[in-house]
């Protein structure tokens, strides 16, 4: 049933007042200029756990965010934070982060997780330079927006062999940086590295390939024309073909894609199980029906644009001849499929019977570049039912026996339907039969003007565990309608689900 409003555990109520009164904990200012001293002050949060710790730290972050949400400065109450205990530090939108570093260098030494962000004051990357060898237990580290270069890369090089995550998507990171980093540096087991927007080439590209065994994730525009090109060169020399660890494809948004470069970086990528492609035509079917040899692809999210200019030819891709043969191949081993775009003529029935174990579907397209197939010349008997469907996402008109079996997935948890004026009251009441939404928490609505407060009623049954309802310009739901639901739910059953609308936003019931 949805959750009646409880009792603030005594953890919650604890950190609510300490949050509410830090005042009463900062019993002493810090002497900024004594912290690479002993002298400095003890934390009475010292003892926390780091489980506690780092849920006060978050709730303090958030809070202040929503009183500022362009700079934080609030550097006396850091102060109880930095413990021994500290794991993650997010500085980022933290104004006058200097001095903050300096005390987390001093008191958090075992930091694993450091995030410098837009607002970290800009005279200070020299500084930070210096405390860096204080966080060698670093795991994750973001420098994107700090303004910090090959410099920067060349000290993590050096004092944080256990890095596993690098995020350095900034212009001052070049090719000479990755060598510091990896090559010549201590870096060898960084799984995910982020370079988009940095000037990186694709010889940075390859050195990050060729000394990082253990990359899974590595983002950059190049990164297909790199494996193209160690691919073509070891076919031209017939040699054996290097085989790397990346775990996902990108075709990132603006890069330029070139012929059979996909093609020719699945030889090199045997292990990818994530594809992530959003481009504006060039692909083709020929290219991706080179992805059927991955035989454990589980993410395969297409956000294809076709080219419209009348002096362009764009074969483009299609349905019919690349996508629905890949999942007839693949479909067992799919968890997520998203296609959006200018994708025409998809068939939602092939999906269906094709991919038994999508836990996440999402369909969405331009309404002048999308039909739907016929739903009659499929001549269906009975309705297949993705029964591990936990996520939908549908944007258009969808017939109505295709919408139901979509709801009819007993594992539903999160729907977000767009101008689907198919769905109506009696299309809910069937899935509800059929399943009663007992996993639903959250259900969305965007310009559904067929549904009435008939349909949504369903969704407040004992039986379904909702969390969250949103109702946008769906023209049957009226103000009287939200009001019935704020007396009946919230006075009456005292039951803790957010209903928002276009005429109540974030009321609570």
């Amino acid at each position: 049933m949805p959750r009646v409003k409880s009792v603030k555990s005594l953890s919650k109520t604890c950190m609510d007042f300490i949050l509410h009164d830090r005042e009463y904990f900062c019993n002493g200012k810090i002497n900024m200029d004594l912290v690479d001293s002993e002298e400095i002050l003890s934390s009475p949060f010292d003892c926390l756990p780091t489980v506690l710790l780092e849920e006060l730290v978050k709730i303090f972050r958030e809070n202040e965010i929503n009183k500022n949400p362009r700079k934080l400065n609030n550097n006396e109450s850091f102060k109880l934070f930095a413990t021994h205990h500290l794991r993650t530090l997010d500085l980022r939108h933290w104004g006058g982060n200097s001095n903050v570093l300096k005390l987390a260098a001093l008191k958090s030494p075992h930091i694993e997780k450091l995030m410098l962000g837009y607002y970290c004051n800009r005279k200070y990357p020299g500084e930070f330079f210096s405390y860096i060898p204080k966080f060698s237990k670093l795991k994750s580290l973001d420098i994107s927006l700090f303004g910090v270069g090959d410099d920067c890369l060349q000290l993590i090089g050096i004092y944080c062999p256990d890095l596993r995550e690098l995020y350095a998507q900034n212009h001052d990171v070049s090719d000479d940086g990755i060598r510091s980093l990896c090559v010549t540096g201590n870096c060898k087991s960084i799984r995910l590295l982020i370079l988009e927007g940095s000037i990186v080439t694709i010889k940075g590209i390859q050195l990050a390939l060729t000394n990082l065994p253990e990359l899974q994730i590595l983002y950059h525009a190049s990164v297909l024309d790199c494996l193209a090109e160690i691919a073509q060169s070891a076919l031209n020399d017939k040699l054996d073909m290097p085989q790397y660890s990346l775990s996902a494809l990108y075709i990132i948004e603006n890069a330029i894609y070139k012929s059979q470069s996909l093609n020719l970086s699945v030889l090199l990528c045997p292990k990818v199980t994530k594809i992530h492609f959003v481009t504006w035509g060039k692909l083709t079917d020929a290219d991706l029906l080179s992805l059927i040899s991955l035989k454990n692809l589980k993410n395969l999210d297409i956000h294809y644009r076709r080219f419209v200019e009348p002096t362009v030819i764009d074969a483009g891709l299609t349905f019919n001849g690349s996508i629905a043969p890949l999942i007839k191949t693949l479909g067992n081993s799919l968890k997520r499929l998203s296609l959006k775009g200018s994708l025409v003529n998809v068939d939602i029935l092939t999906i269906i019977e094709s991919c038994p174990n999508l836990q996440s579907l999402a369909l969405t397209v331009s309404s002048f570049r999308w039909t739907w197939s016929n739903i009659e010349e499929k001549q269906i008997k009975h309705q297949p039912v993705m029964k591990k469907l936990a996520i939908l996402e549908l944007y258009g008109l969808v017939n109505e026996e295709i919408l139901l079996a979509l709801l009819s997935s007993p594992s539903l948890a999160q729907v977000r339907l767009f101008n689907c004026s198919t769905l109506s009251d009696k299309i809910l009441h069937e899935a509800s039969r059929r399943h009663s939404f007992r996993n639903l928490e959250n259900f969305q609505l965007f310009y559904c003007s067929s549904i009435t407060k008939i349909g949504i009623d369903i969704l407040f049954r004992d039986s379904n565990p909702i969390k969250e309802i949103h109702l946008k310009y769906c023209q049957n739901i009226t103000d009287e309608d939200l009001i019935d639901w704020k007396k009946t739910l919230i006075e009456k059953k005292n039951w803790d689900v957010k209903i928002s609308s276009t005429s109540f936003t974030d009321l609570w019931v």
